[in-house]
């Protein structure tokens, strides 16, 4: 148990990193029936949209075209989430080192930086979603219901950061 603090620590950096990388920070799926007349399949339009890049997906039934595009130029805001998720990760794994180098004040120090900076980006992506009704001009929808895999992921991180804080 003496680095149970640095392996709750390492698993909050392996599963923000996995959730800053995945486009499944703004998820939705829509069907829609009828548009080739009466009686056709119904199209899905879906769309997955991360820090790094946007992905949508039209399916009918039968043929199904699957695009992503980089979101690289888009506005500031969403540079912030970028930076901030980036910050957060690293300082929590500079907590890990300092963790299991015996440096407990500086751990704790370094992991409150890092999710202070995981909590932070957890608030300005959905702001940033219900600011343009929509993320980057998609599909539209209530935040709440269309959250995805990645901001669950950097929640579950900034949780097991937490717990790597506060225990002995």
């Amino acid at each position: 148990m003496k680095h149970l603090s640095a392996i709750f620590l390492s698993l909050g950096v392996i599963l923000s990193t996995i959730g800053i990388i995945l486009p499944q920070w703004y998820v939705n799926s829509i069907k829609v029936s009828g548009l080739d007349g009466p009686g056709s399949n119904p199209y899905t339009f879906s769309e997955n949209q991360g820090l790094w890049q946007d992905c949508h997906t039209v399916d009918n039934g039968k043929k199904r075209d699957h695009a992503c595009k980089s979101s690289w130029n888009e506005p500031t805001d969403l540079m912030v989430s970028r930076v901030l998720s980036i910050i957060g990760t690293v300082c929590i794994a500079i907590s890990v080192v300092l963790c299991v180098m015996m440096k407990p004040k500086f751990s704790k120090l370094a992991a409150a930086v890092g999710v202070a900076c995981l909590v932070a980006v957890l608030f300005v992506y959905p702001i940033r979603t219900l600011a343009t009704g929509t993320a980057n001009g998609g599909l539209g929808g209530a935040w709440g219901t269309n959250t995805g895999a990645s901001y669950w992921l950097v929640l579950a991180a900034a949780i097991l950061s937490i717990a790597g804080i506060f225990i002995k």
